[in-house]
């Protein structure tokens, strides 16, 4: 039996402060410290009090809780596998978190190397259509080409803006009058 519960404290040594007699209360009480997102609970046989907090470089790092049993009668390796348990519980759903921050990690790395081929093929779509702007069937086909890249990426493009006719502008720039492109610079 001895052995046992030298193989828990094993266990737990990472996370045990100290062991003290409560004389009053005829019991041992455990401090344990625990990283700061862990969670624990009494029951019906042992209490845990939260009794401080840890702080490092400024920031909250964990806490110490003292654990205890709620009656004489209750044995010290009882306590001691409720705080086994309690480290067991509280890792493996820091080992769950870890790997789904890994896995949304790479998610997020894949989405955004997407995010940025994307981004890339609309933009050489785009400069083309800007080659020859009297040519409608190149400026047609770069759009549609914008559009099938969209529809891949998931994106949806506004249907009322993709089936309006292009419209020839008949407006020249040779027409504009250089002058008055200074005149309305010159007033801002």
């Amino acid at each position: 039996m001895s052995s046992n519960i030298n193989d828990k404290f094993k266990k737990i040594e990472t996370y045990l402060i100290k062991i003290t007699n409560d004389f009053d209360k005829g019991v041992f009480v455990f401090q344990v410290g625990f990283p700061e997102k862990w969670f624990y609970k009494s029951n019906e046989h042992v209490e845990c009090q939260k009794i401080a907090n840890i702080e490092q470089e400024g920031e909250s790092a964990g806490f110490i809780i003292e654990i205890f049993p709620k009656k004489e009668d209750i044995y010290i390796e009882e306590v001691v596998n409720f705080i086994v348990k309690t480290v067991e519980t509280n890792n493996r759903i820091a080992e769950m978190e870890e790997l789904f921050m890994e896995k949304m990690k790479t998610e997020k790395q894949k989405m955004l190397k997407e995010v940025e081929e994307f981004s890339s093929q609309i933009e050489n779509f785009r400069m083309s259509s800007f080659d020859d702007l009297n040519n409608d069937e190149n400026i047609e086909f770069n759009l549609n080409k914008i559009k099938k890249v969209g529809e891949e990426f998931g994106k949806v493009v506004d249907e009322s803006k993709e089936n309006k006719p292009l419209e020839k502008n008949n407006n020249d720039l040779k027409n504009i009058d250089p002058d008055d492109i200074d005149k309305k610079t010159d007033n801002k």
